[in-house]
């Protein structure tokens, strides 16, 4: 099971921010979760694509999690009971977003 973190600014926040609001800025991160093959997101609706092959590219890092017990059925079976509370209506940029998905 892996984190995949994502810039969404290809490196332009930090190269922008200071600049722009004054203080470094990192990057603009999206997360996922990798668990059997599967990278699940939040992007205002949950999403499961094939590990690797989302719209993001390549992920500036990769975060090993361990191992999980739960097959693969579960995963999903997770993902699912998740939506009531991940999805286009509950979604909030600074709040509620991809970062909290993956933290759950």
């Amino acid at each position: 099971m892996r984190l995949r973190v994502y810039d969404l600014s290809h490196g332009l926040a930090r190269q922008l921010a200071p600049v722009l609001i004054g203080r470094p800025v990192e990057g603009i991160w999206h997360t996922s979760i990798a668990v059997h093959g599967t990278e699940y997101y939040w992007g205002g609706d949950l999403i499961a694509e094939p590990e690797g092959r989302t719209q993001y590219g390549q992920p500036s890092r990769t975060v090993d999690l361990g191992t999980t017990h739960k097959s693969t059925e579960e995963v999903r079976a997770f993902v699912e009971a998740a939506r009531a509370r991940f999805n286009p209506g509950t979604y909030s940029l600074l709040t509620h977003n991809c970062n909290n998905f993956s933290n759950e």
